[in-house]
C-alpha cells in the first residue's frame, strides 16, 4: 500500500497540523504518495511540501448542508479514483463523515486518528454523537489513539484488534542536531496557542517564572485570547517581562537559543529533543519541571497535564534549581520512543494488513439523499430527514443491531429534548423581550409627556433669553465700536509709533530666530510679485541658513510656561531607565512638533511611544516649539533642541528624505551610534523640494542612504519601495505607508465642536459638501479643480489647509468655493465631519504616483467616500476609492461616491480599512530596525 488520502476539517497552525505535516513528510520518505484534503479553515503556513497534492476549502464543518456534503464526498471519490488511492486516513472532526462515506463507496480501507478527549466529545449534538459511536468508530478498519487516555475513552466503541496507540512523534534530528548559544539574558521559550482555555496556564507560568527570578519569557503562538492575556499581564505589572513573538513554523531554532522550554503536548517532546529543561504547562497551571517520573505520568494524557495537580511557586522554584539533572536521560527517551520516523513506520506496517469493511448505514443513507433532485437544505447534522433515514436503516435487515437501535433511540430522545429546550428558551426570550418593550414604551410615553411639559417651559424661558441676548448684542456692538475707535486713535498716536521699536526688541530677545524670520518674511511678501519670483532662490537659501543656526533660548524662567528638563536631568530621570523601554528612537530635525497640521513624523513618534519605545523628537524651535531642554509631549515622547542628543548610543535615528538641513557629514560626524533609517516619503521634485540647492542637498542625502549609509530605507509608497529595493535589495527596505490615528478621528467630542459661522452658512447654502484638507500646494490640479467647480455649481467645495507658494490664490473665485485656511489638527475632524465627499485632487505626474497621502486614511476613519485623481496609485489601489482623470470623470466619480455615502456596509468597509492602517500598525512594522541593534 503506497497511496494514501489524508483528510482533516482544520489545517491552521497547531499540534494537529504539525502531526499531519509530520505524517506526510515521514510517509513520503517511505515511498508513499500522499494526497491531503482540508476544510475551509486552512492556512498555507504549514502545508507540507512533500504532499503529492493538496486540496483545501472542502465543506466539512458542522454547518455543512446535504448538497455540500454530496459535493465533498464526490470530490474525495474523484481523488481516490484518479490518484489510485488505497486507503483514507481521517483526522478530526467533521471530516470523519465524508471520509468514511467516500472510502466505503470506493471499497478501500478507512482509518481514523483521534488526537484527544475533544475528538470524542459530543459538542456537535446527539446525531453526530450517534454516528461517531455507533457507525464511524465501530466500522473503521483501524482507530489510532495518540495516548492511552484517548484509547480508554474510545475502547467501548472499538474492538481491541482495530485499536492501537501511536503517540505524537517529533523530528528528533531537526531538534537535536543543531546547536546555538543560549540567549544572553537567559529567557525561556513558551509555545502555546493563545485561546481562552490555554491562557490560564500560560499566565500561571509567567507569574511563577517572574517569582522564581527567570529573566524573561518569549511567547511563540497566537490566538483570539492574546489581547486578554496582554491586558492581564499589564495588570500584573509584567508587560515588559514578556515578549510576544507571534505564530511561526520554525521553532527549532528558537528552542536551540532558549534557556528552557515550556508548553504542553508535542512542545514538551520537542524541548526534550533539544536537550533543554522543560516545564509542563497545563490548561489550569504549571504541572512541574519534566523529570522521568513526570514524563511517564504526563504521557498517559498526551502530555496535556490533565488530571495532574498544579504546583506552587515555591515548589516551582525548587524544581528549577534541579532542572539539569535528567536532561540527557529524557533526551534519550524521546529519541528512542517518540521519533516521528519510527512511529510512522509502525503506522505504515499496520496499513499493510487492512481490508475494507464494506458499506455502513451511513453510506446507504448518503446514497438515498445523493439520488434526490432537491436534498434537504439545512445542515445535515440538524436535518430531521437525515435522522429519520438513518433510523430506518438502523432497523433494516442489512444493518439491524440491537445495540445500535437502542443507541439511536437514545440519541433521538436527546435530539427531541434539546430541540424542545431550545424552543422553550426561544419563547421565553421572546416573552421577556416583549415585556421589556412594553415596559419601555410605557416609560417612554411617561417621559415624553414630561418632556413636552418641560419643553413648553423651556420655550417660554428661551424667548425671554433671546430678547435679553438681542439687547446684549446691541450693547456689545456699541462697546466694540467704541473700542475700535479708541484702538485706532492709539495706533495713530505718537506714543505708539515711538514704542514700536521696543515691542520688536522684546520679541527679538524672547525668540530671536522666529522674530527675525517673521520680519523678513513680512517684508518679502510686500514686494511686487515679479520681484518675489526673481528672489525665489535666495529666499530658500535664507531659510536654509536660518534653520542651520543653533536654537537660542532666554536664560530666565520668566519666558517659559513649562519647566523643561536639562540634559543632566533627562539623563538621570529618563535615559538611566532605558532598559525599561523596547528601544530608543531619535527623530532628527524635520518639522517642529507644535504645528497646526500634524504630519507623519509626529504620528510615528506618538505610535512608537505608545508601543513602549523611548522617542526623542528633535526641533530647531523654528515655529512654536520654544523648548529649552527636554519636554514630554506625549507618552514616552520627548521634544528637545539640545545638541547632546548626538551622544546617545545604540538607538534608531530617523532621517527624512525632505530634510534639506541634514547632510551626510552631519549624520556621521559622531559615528554611527546605532541604526540609521532613511524615510523615503516623497519623490524629490521642485514642486515639493524648492530650489535647485534644496534638490541638490536632498539628492546628496538620498545618494548617501541608497549608497549604504542607511541601515534601512523606509518607503511610504509602493513606487518608492520598488525604487529602493532595486537600489539596495529587499532585505534593507521596509514598506510603511502613511496611516491614521483612528481614535482621534472617531472621538465623539468632535461632534460638540462648533465650526465657524462662515462654514455653517456655506453648508446651509449647499446641500452637498465636497471637502479637502491638506496643503494648498503646487501639486494640486488647479485647472481641473476650476473646471469641475464651474460644472457643478450646486455642490459646495471646501478647502482647508496652509497656503504653500500662493496655492490658495489659484482657487477659483466662485460662490460655491470656501477656503478656510489652516485648521489646528486637534479640531480638524470637527470640520471634516461636515463633508459629504472627500477630495484629493493631485495633478498627474511623479508626485501623484509616489505619494501616500495621510488624508486618505483619515478620510477612511471619518467613514467618508473619497474621490481622487487617476494618477494617485497609492489611493486607487483601494477598490473603495473613486477616481477620475478629467473634470467630467471626477464629476461622475463624485456622483458615485454620493450614492454610497450613507451605506452602512460601505462605511464599515472604510472603517475596517482605517483600522488596518492605524499608525500603531505602521510603527510595529519598524520593529526590525530595533532588532538589528539587539543583534549587533
Amino acid at each position: 500500500m503506497k497511496s494514501l488520502l489524508i483528510t482533516t476539517e482544520l489545517f491552521n497552525i497547531g499540534g494537529l497540523e504539525t502531526h499531519v505535516a509530520g505524517e506526510v513528510a515521514c510517509l513520503a520518505e517511505e515511498g508513499f504518495r500522499i494526497h491531503l484534503v482540508a476544510g475551509a479553515n486552512t492556512s498555507d503556513k504549514m502545508l507540507p511540501k512533500e504532499a503529492a497534492s493538496v486540496t483545501a476549502g472542502m465543506a466539512m464543518g458542522p454547518a455543512t448542508t446535504t448538497a455540500e456534503l454530496i459535493q465533498t464526498v464526490e470530490s474525495l471519490r474523484k481523488i481516490i479514483r484518479e490518484q489510485a488511492v488505497e486507503c483514507v486516513h481521517a483526522h478530526p472532526f467533521m471530516s470523519l463523515v465524508p471520509s468514511q462515506i467516500a472510502a466505503e463507496l470506493e471499497g478501500i480501507p478507512f482509518v481514523v486518528t483521534l488526537h484527544g478527549p475533544a475528538s470524542v466529545a459530543d459538542w456537535y449534538g446527539s446525531f453526530y454523537d450517534f454516528l461517531l459511536t455507533s457507525v464511524i468508530l465501530p466500522k473503521a478498519d483501524m482507530v489510532v489513539a495518540v495516548s492511552q487516555e484517548v484509547a480508554d475513552l474510545v475502547g467501548p466503541y472499538v474492538d481491541d484488534a482495530r485499536l492501537c496507540v501511536l503517540p505524537n512523534g517529533v523530528p528528533v534530528g531537526e531538534f537535536g542536531t543543531r546547536q546555538a548559544e543560549d540567549y544572553a539574558d537567559g529567557r525561556w521559550l513558551l509555545i502555546s496557542r493563545l485561546d481562552a482555555h490555554k491562557i490560564i496556564g500560560v499566565r500561571d507560568f509567567i507569574l511563577k517564572s517572574a517569582a522564581a527570578g527567570l529573566p524573561g519569557i518569549l511567547i511563540v503562538g497566537d490566538g483570539d485570547a492574546r489581547d486578554k492575556l496582554q491586558s492581564q499581564l499589564d495588570s500584573d505589572g509584567l508587560s515588559n517581562y514578556v515578549e510576544f513573538f507571534g505564530a511561526t513554523t520554525d521553532v527549532a531554532k528558537l528552542m536551540q537559543r532558549a534557556a528552557g522550554v515550556a508548553g504542553m503536548g508535542r512542545v514538551l517532546l520537542e524541548g526534550l529533543a533539544c536537550c533543554k529543561p522543560v516545564v509542563l504547562v497545563g490548561y489550569d497551571g504549571v504541572k512541574g519541571v519534566v523529570t522521568p517520573d513526570v514524563f511517564r505520568v504526563a504521557s498517559v494524557a498526551n502530555f496535556s497535564g490533565r488530571r495532574m495537580p498544579s504546583i506552587s511557586a515555591t515548589e516551582f522554584s525548587r524544581q528549577l534549581s534541579l532542572n539539569q539533572r535528567n536532561t540527557n536521560e529524557l533526551n534519550d527517551l524521546v529519541k528512542s520512543e517518540y521519533s516521528d520516523k519510527v512511529i510512522w513506520r509502525k503506522f505504515a506496517q499496520k496499513l499493510g494488513g487492512l481490508k475494507a469493511h464494506g458499506r455502513s448505514l451511513l453510506s446507504d443513507a448518503y446514497i438515498k439523499f445523493a439520488s434526490e433532485a432537491n436534498p434537504p437544505a439545512e445542515a445535515y447534522l440538524h436535518s430531521h430527514s437525515w435522522f429519520e433515514q438513518v433510523g430506518r436503516l438502523a432497523r433494516s435487515l442489512k444493518h439491524f443491531d440491537q445495540s445500535v437501535v437502542a443507541n439511536f433511540h437514545y440519541a433521538k430522545k436527546r435530539y427531541m429534548d434539546d430541540k424542545r429546550v431550545m424552543q422553550i428558551a426561544t419563547l421565553n426570550q421572546a416573552v421577556t423581550e416583549r415585556n421589556g418593550q412594553i415596559a419601555g414604551l410605557t416609560q417612554a410615553v411617561e417621559e415624553r409627556n414630561g418632556q413636552i411639559a418641560s419643553l413648553t417651559q423651556v420655550v417660554e424661558e428661551r424667548d425671554g433669553q433671546i430678547a435679553n441676548l438681542n439687547q446684549a448684542v446691541v450693547d456689545r456692538e456699541e462697546q466694540i465700536s467704541k473700542m475700535d475707535d479708541e484702538m485706532r486713535k492709539i495706533k495713530q498716536s505718537t506714543s505708539w509709533r515711538i514704542t514700536s521699536p521696543l515691542r520688536v526688541a522684546k520679541n527679538l530677545v524672547i525668540s530671536p530666530k522666529r522674530t527675525s524670520y517673521s520680519i523678513i518674511r513680512s517684508l518679502f511678501w510686500k514686494l511686487p510679485a515679479g520681484l518675489r519670483q526673481a528672489l525665489h532662490g535666495p529666499r530658500h537659501a535664507f531659510i536654509r541658513y536660518f534653520r542651520g543656526l543653533p536654537s537660542l533660548h532666554v536664560g530666565g524662567k520668566n519666558f517659559s510656561v513649562v519647566d523643561d528638563l536639562s540634559w543632566s536631568e533627562f539623563n538621570e530621570k529618563v535615559l538611566s531607565r532605558r532598559s525599561e523601554y523596547k528601544g530608543i528612537f531619535i527623530q532628527e530635525i524635520i518639522i517642529d512638533w507644535y504645528v497646526p497640521l500634524y504630519q507623519r513624523p509626529q504620528h510615528i513618534a506618538v505610535a512608537l511611544g505608545k508601543l513602549g519605545y523611548l522617542v526623542i523628537y528633535r526641533t530647531s524651535n523654528w515655529t512654536a516649539d520654544d523648548v529649552n531642554g527636554f519636554r514630554e509631549v506625549s507618552k514616552n515622547v520627548w521634544l528637545t533642541s539640545v545638541q547632546e542628543v548626538d551622544k546617545i548610543q545604540d538607538c534608531v535615528r530617523s532621517l527624512y528624505s525632505t530634510a534639506y538641513s541634514q547632510t551626510a557629514d552631519l549624520i556621521v560626524k559622531n559615528g554611527k551610534r546605532g541604526c540609521i533609517v532613511y524615510e523615503y516619503i516623497d519623490h524629490i521634485d521642485p514642486e515639493i523640494s524648492g530650489d535647485q540647492e534644496n534638490i541638490r542637498r536632498l539628492l546628496s542625502l538620498k545618494n548617501f542612504a541608497f549608497g549604504g549609509g542607511a541601515d534601512f530605507i523606509v518607503a511610504s509608497a509602493k513606487k518608492l519601495y520598488e525604487e529602493a529595493v532595486e537600489a539596495v535589495g529587499k532585505d534593507k527596505v521596509i514598506l510603511v505607508p502613511n496611516g491614521v490615528d483612528t481614535l482621534h478621528y472617531r472621538n465623539p467630542d468632535h461632534l460638540k465642536t462648533p465650526v465657524p459661522e462662515s462654514f455653517a452658512a456655506f453648508k446651509k447654502k449647499h446641500n452637498v459638501i465636497v471637502g479637502y484638507f491638506g496643503a494648498l500646494a503646487p501639486w494640486l490640479w488647479y485647472d481641473v479643480i476650476a473646471e469641475l467647480i464651474s460644472q457643478r455649481p450646486e455642490l459646495g467645495f471646501v478647502f482647508i489647509g496652509p497656503d504653500y507658494y500662493g496655492g490658495s490664490g489659484s482657487l477659483p473665485k466662485s460662490d460655491n468655493v470656501l477656503y478656510l485656511g489652516a485648521v489646528d489638527y486637534k479640531i480638524l475632524p470637527a470640520y471634516a465631519k461636515q463633508f459629504d465627499v472627500c477630495f484629493i485632487p493631485f495633478k498627474p505626474g511623479d508626485i501623484a504616483k509616489t505619494t501616500s497621502p495621510l488624508k486618505l486614511f483619515e478620510y477612511f476613519a471619518l467613514e467618508k467616500p473619497v474621490v481622487v485623481t487617476s494618477d494617485m496609485d497609492e489611493c486607487t489601489a483601494y477598490a473603495e476609492v473613486f477616481k477620475g482623470g478629467s473634470a467630467d470623470e471626477l464629476s461622475v466619480a463624485i456622483e458615485a461616491a454620493l450614492n454610497v455615502k450613507d451605506s452602512d456596509d460601505f462605511k464599515l468597509r472604510l472603517r475596517n480599512l482605517a483600522d488596518k492602517n492605524d499608525w500603531l500598525e505602521r510603527a510595529r512594522s519598524m520593529k526590525v530596525c530595533f532588532e538589528k541593534i539587539k543583534n549587533e
